[in-house]
């Protein structure tokens, strides 16, 4: 039975699970590069999880059948991942971000036309501000009058393709978590996410970066807020609404942006101000359409 207050409590630990998460991360992947970066958080990440399936404490039921399909989903998260990467790399970050940042959109779509999810009023104004919430805290407006028509062009195409391939992604796992279980589906998919990170680093013949205690530590720091983070998810999706779960878990960078304030002290423009305020509206919408 679908239990929309646990979903919306689960989405919000998601949110700030990934969203602190993402914001350490940041000092080792401009040291280690992004690649590398991502092997040992989620090294740390599929250990994290390991614990928690052995511990006993979480129900689950293997099924070899969703072994395949939760690896495919995985590496196909970790492909969607390298479309950001491309995108940031060939156009500009306000332009890639924004439309990025969006794919709960299709996830709730998919949600609605084949889980057969229904939106209320409230519930669909408040995935709309949410989503406009989002588009304003990282759009750079000045970055799409810069852009040249080639750059602008091969930006939005791989901001396009994370978009669609993210809000797939969102919208697959429900499939694996209804069969074997939260835990055991994030242990199947960030494993798959892993090798494919292997891969990548092989077949590019990329450089291993060695990494020291300081940089280490935060590479655990964020294992372990991935592994909390990607476990409330898909526990969220278990109990409640994908297209209710997975707005509030891609409010992780309201999260990232708030850490950025009170620890770095970062200054946040009167935009960002805006962005934040509509975040947390669409979310009081969401917590009262339950």
């Amino acid at each position: 039975m679908s239990d929309p207050l646990l979903g919306i409590i689960f989405g919000l630990v998601a949110m700030v699970s990934l969203g602190i998460g993402a914001a350490v991360i940041q000092a080792p992947a401009r040291k280690l590069g992004a690649v590398q970066s991502v092997i040992l958080r989620n090294a740390v990440l599929v250990l994290s999880i390991l614990v928690g399936v052995l511990s006993g404490l979480f129900a689950y039921h293997y099924d070899s059948a969703v072994l395949i399909p939760a690896l495919l989903i995985g590496a196909f998260g970790y492909i969607a991942l390298q479309f950001f990467y491309q995108g940031l790399s060939v156009g500009k970050v306000g332009v890639v971000v924004p439309i990025a940042s969006s794919y709960p959109l299709i996830t709730v779509l998919l949600s609605v036309f084949l889980y057969g999810e229904q939106l209320s009023g409230i519930h669909s104004l408040g995935i709309a501000i949410i989503i406009i919430g989002g588009i304003l805290l990282s759009a750079r407006f000045s970055d799409w009058k810069k852009s040249g028509k080639i750059e602008w062009n091969a930006g939005v195409l791989f901001a396009v393709f994370t978009l669609i391939g993210w809000g797939v992604w969102s919208f697959a796992l429900k499939v694996p978590v209804s069969i074997v279980g939260p835990i055991l589906t994030s242990l199947f998919v960030e494993i798959a996410t892993l090798l494919a990170a292997g891969f990548h680093f092989t077949v590019t013949r990329q450089k291993w970066v060695p990494v020291d205690m300081k940089i280490g530590k935060w590479i655990v720091v964020a294992g372990i807020l991935g592994a909390v983070g990607s476990f409330a998810y898909n526990w969220g999706i278990h109990v409640a609404d994908v297209s209710l779960v997975v707005v509030l878990a891609a409010c992780a960078p309201l999260a990232s942006t708030l850490y950025a304030r009170v620890v770095f002290k970062e200054q946040l423009s009167l935009q960002q101000w805006i962005a934040i305020g509509l975040k947390l509206t669409g979310i009081v919408l969401l917590s009262i359409a339950i």
